[in-house]
């Protein structure tokens, strides 16, 4: 919406600028309505320097088949897709909806030479592992509101909703952070930290969380508020919150802190700079290039060391030479001009698209702040700490490798991963519902939402009926395999004895009484009413072997 307005509002007046979507609903910021996807071809049609840019995520059916083949420039506006191994353990479903997008970025990138937009160096160095060349690829940075703001605009939403926050020992220390309730944005971090940094303290602390749940991993939000009372921490979660009320959490907050393992861009990092909070962070994937070398930021994922820098944060001068700093060393890479240079270079130089790019600069702490920094942290190294078993159960939180790319490897892997998956046991009705619409799940959500549950428990009991049937056939199977393995032995136990007598007849007459001997042995004798219980022996079987023949 953000780059639709300044393309909108670009003083050369150089775009005619239309927005295109599945459920044109809404009115656009600037009183226009949005046009429906039918109309995009037919507009385009007779519009030789078109331009189309599609905001793509994990891939539309219904809509990437027609953008390949359109007759128009066509730009693909990535914005990342979080790796697979951080789902896997809490849904499969939502597995393969990421690797659904990377697999088909990956496929679209070797099939079209069509040109790609992303949001930070960090992507592009992923659209380039993928096979991407230099010369398709331009690093186009996001735009919010707030960043768009003015600072007359940002101190009149402070002064109408803003609380200074009052660092007294009876006051909470208040973290913030924003970001979706899913497991790559390091809540179980931020908790971790917020345990240390009550310990080093000697104070409260709120640690305030702002983002969507995701519905499908409620297991890994059940884990994060676990965590949080085995380590004491008070966790307030507000969901997916209001604009008012998230800019009333940046002003009320004491400091943002970002422990995000996954990041594409990361806005709420300089919107919470915006605001004049200061961020402790760690410098890993696209993270790391807005807090290229912050006083505050950390290289390496470590709890207390985050911890130590948020106490630090609170101290003056200290808090307030990190907020100029903010504003004067990082924000103007990301102000409103410099969002629009970036997409106007993009959009006029489509074939120098990996050069014409301004890059971020490495951004040099001020010597006054580092030398703040390192008394303050020095100063707090004698600090209590946590108790060892608490500590411990803070260490026990996994993280992965600071800026990780996805390899082909992982596709590889993981696709072969979530195949056996999606056709194993319960989880076959899943993949099978969502395979079979995938053009459907936002069409009458709430009653779509309804008839899959049904679905979803029919398909279940049917699939776990097939399982116990086959599981009862087994047993079946197996039973009557010990039956038939039994009567081979007894008949093989027959056959011996019948060879036995033969023989030992043999032994005492000529050929043949033995043959009329053996023909007697395997003649089946009729059956009389008076016949006794070893009729075999009464006639003419020896005394020696009438037990061996009655068995």
């Amino acid at each position: 919406m953000m780059q639709y307005m300044l393309l909108l509002n670009d003083s050369e007046r150089r775009f005619d600028v239309r927005l295109f979507c599945k459920n044109p609903n809404r009115t656009l910021p600037d009183g226009r309505e949005a046009h429906a996807l039918k109309e995009l071809a037919p507009w385009i049609e007779d519009a030789p320097d078109a331009c189309v840019v599609y905001h793509w995520c994990d891939g539309w059916t219904a809509f990437d088949n027609q953008f390949i083949r359109l007759k128009a420039r066509r730009i693909l506006r990535w914005h990342n897709n979080t790796p697979p191994w951080f789902f896997a353990p809490y849904s499969i479903a939502s597995a393969g909806d990421t690797m659904r997008g990377l697999v088909s970025m990956r496929r679209l990138i070797a099939e079209t030479d069509i040109a790609i937009w992303t949001n930070s160096d960090y992507s592009a160095a992923q659209l380039r592992l993928f096979g991407a060349t230099e010369d398709r690829v331009h690093v186009v940075h996001p735009v919010s509101p707030l960043l768009r703001a003015s600072d007359a605009e940002i101190e009149a939403i402070r002064s109408r909703l803003g609380r200074t926050p009052v660092r007294t020992p009876d006051d909470a220390i208040r973290l913030l952070f924003v970001g979706r309730f899913v497991p790559h944005k390091g809540h179980k971090h931020l908790v971790a930290t917020a345990a240390h940094v009550r310990a080093i303290s000697g104070r409260p602390v709120e640690l305030h969380l702002v983002g969507r749940h995701d519905q499908s991993m409620p297991g890994y939000i059940e884990e994060v508020r676990r965590l949080a009372e085995l380590l004491d921490v008070t966790l307030v979660d507000h969901k997916e919150a209001s604009e008012e009320r998230l800019n009333e959490l940046y002003c009320s907050s004491d400091v943002f802190v970002c422990l995000s393992e996954h990041e594409g861009f990361g806005l709420p990092v300089l919107e919470a700079m915006r605001f004049g909070l200061p961020v402790v962070g760690w410098r890993s994937t696209a993270v790391a290039e807005q807090l290229a070398r912050h006083p505050l930021a950390i290289a390496q994922l470590d709890h207390e060391a985050a911890a130590l820098r948020v106490v630090a944060a609170l101290q003056q001068p200290l808090r307030a030479t990190t907020i100029w700093w903010q504003k004067q060393q990082v924000l103007p890479h990301y102000s409103d001009d410099a969002l629009a240079r970036r997409l106007f270079l993009a959009l006029s130089h489509p074939g120098q698209a990996g050069e014409t790019g301004e890059a971020v600069p490495e951004i040099a702490a001020d010597p006054v702040l580092q030398r703040l920094s390192g008394v303050a942290l020095e100063a707090l190294a004698t600090a209590p700490r946590l108790a060892p078993e608490i500590a411990a159960i803070a260490r026990s939180v996994p993280a992965d490798a600071p800026g990780r790319l996805v390899t082909l490897h992982d596709l590889a892997s993981f696709d072969t991963l979530l195949r056996a998956a999606g056709n194993g046991g319960g989880d076959l009705f899943k993949s099978t519902w969502r395979n079979g619409f995938p053009q459907k799940r936002s069409l009458f959500s709430r009653a779509y939402r309804q008839l899959r549950r049904v679905a979803f428990s029919l398909n279940l009991g049917l699939v776990r009926a097939i399982e116990q049937l086959g599981r009862h056939n087994e047993t079946r199977l197996g039973r009557l395999a010990d039956d038939v393995d039994s009567l081979k032995q007894q008949n093989a136990l027959i056959l011996e004895h019948l060879r036995t007598l033969t023989a030992e007849r043999a032994g005492t007459g000529g050929p043949n009484e033995a043959g009329r001997a053996g023909a007697r042995v395997l003649t089946p004798l009729p059956r009389r009413q008076n016949m006794a219980p070893h009729a075999g022996a009464a006639h003419g079987t020896p005394p020696d072997t009438q037990s061996s023949l009655s068995a």
